[in-house]
């Protein structure tokens, strides 16, 4: 069963018509939106794993937040997704504008040993926590005045 989570945005018209096409009754997936903190805490925690192939994400805190949980993933080749997992691991990577590639990935990380490896080599997410950023904020205002 696959559910999705997230609030809607660019371009993710296309997203829900697709879904409602495939899959109308959600028999084999479901779409979760304006989940609040524990909600959203929940789902990583009942997830077997993670996806975030992404056109354009900015940062990738939802990639944090389920490597913080314990939680492999798939995400993006190139940016900052790939950045999160060169620096945390944890993730499989794929390019996301190939169906294939994504497909590929799937099922690799469908097999229990490669998610049971993937969730061993996660490492330093604490680095990126909210303390870090402010303290790195503060230094560099320091810094400067």
């Amino acid at each position: 069963f696959i559910t999705f989570v997230g609030n809607p945005g660019w371009k993710s018209s296309d997203f829900f018509a697709a879904k409602a096409a495939l899959d109308p009754h959600d028999q084999f997936s479901q779409i979760k939106i304006a989940l609040n903190d524990e909600q959203l805490r929940k789902e990583y925690l009942d997830s077997d794993f993670f996806i975030q192939a992404s056109f354009g994400e900015g940062f990738g805190l939802p990639a944090l937040e389920g490597l913080s949980l314990g939680k492999p993933g798939i995400v993006s080749a190139g940016g900052s997704l790939s950045e999160i997992n060169r620096r945390c691991g944890g993730c499989l990577e794929c390019d996301p504008k190939q169906a294939n590639a994504i497909e590929t990935a799937l099922r690799e990380i469908a097999t229990e040993d490669v998610r049971r490896k993937l969730a061993s080599q996660i490492k330093n997410v604490e680095t990126f926590s909210w303390n870090n950023f402010a303290e790195a904020i503060f230094s560099l205002v320091r810094s400067v005045s």
